[in-house]
């Protein structure tokens, strides 16, 4: 849990409070911890003084993993330095930007680019030129979290920190879950073991889901560490429970397979993750 939080106050960039906490935890502040994040926000508020520079360095570093990962933060950094440098110095200047560093991206946002060669036709004009969808209010401040986020996957971390994951997921479902739990007090021989699964079925959203769930075909019921899915030689899957009533608890018994007419024995059957 110490861990969790001095990741949390260095990733928000509180390292004041980071560097307290691991004091109060009687161990050095770890640098691999605290470097990363250091580097981000050097780079966030050289992005909040518009200076696109190191920021486009750092990018290019990491490009290939950024092209992996699907992320298209380069092409928002030069798409706004052209755009101020179209409105500040003119269109030749931006258009000088465009061939250098625009260019390569024709082929993957064609019609982005599109669009901002069209622009270089109005300048300083493009409040009142029908290329005035491309400016909009928040776009530093969008190309600041597309860099969080493409800083955190070059980390092999989620965008969010796992403390504020936890705490707006856990905040989002608890109401309901206590409206269960309510309920279940008053049902004699009705329990729940919370290490095992929730009392009731709750939605955390797209933020909330880092792996899939399993739901064995023949007892219709989800399967867990205890009762894991195991993937038989035909490449079916069932639990193991489900594989242990078909072999009657005999690992080397000849069982058909409830999907295909395959034979195999329950010693055959491998365990999978989902």
């Amino acid at each position: 849990m110490n861990q969790c939080l001095l990741q949390h106050f260095y990733r928000e960039g509180n390292f004041e409070a980071g560097d307290s906490l691991s004091q109060e935890m009687h161990s050095m502040t770890d640098s691999k911890l605290k470097e990363p994040f250091e580097g981000m926000h050097n780079l966030t508020r050289a992005l909040s003084d518009h200076q696109i520079a190191p920021v486009v360095e750092w990018a290019h570093r990491n490009e290939k993993v950024l092209e992996l990962s699907g992320l298209r933060l380069q092409f928002q950094l030069h798409t706004l330095q052209f755009i101020t440098l179209l409105r500040e110095t003119g269109a030749m200047a931006a258009l000088k930007y465009a061939k250098h560093w625009l260019a390569p991206f024709n082929e993957t946002f064609p019609a982005d680019v599109e669009s901002l060669m069209g622009a270089l036709a109005f300048g300083n004009s493009l409040e009142e030129s029908p290329y005035r969808g491309i400016l909009y209010d928040d776009m530093w401040g969008e190309a600041e979290d597309a860099l969080i986020a493409a800083y955190c996957t070059v980390l092999g971390l989620p965008r969010e920190s796992s403390l504020r994951l936890c705490l707006n997921i856990g905040t989002s479902v608890w109401p309901r879950i206590s409206k269960v739990l309510g309920i279940m007090k008053d049902r004699p021989g009705v329990d729940w073991n919370p290490e095992e699964e929730l009392p009731v079925e709750v939605d955390t959203g797209p933020a909330g889901r880092f792996h899939s769930v399993f739901v064995c075909p023949v007892l219709r019921q989800q399967s867990n560490a205890i009762n894991p899915p195991m993937m038989m030689p035909c490449g079916h899957v069932i639990c193991l429970e489900a594989l242990n009533r078909l072999s009657k608890g005999n690992q080397n018994y000849r069982i058909k397979c409830p999907y295909c007419p395959a034979e195999s024995t329950a010693s055959m059957a491998q365990r999978i993750t989902f």
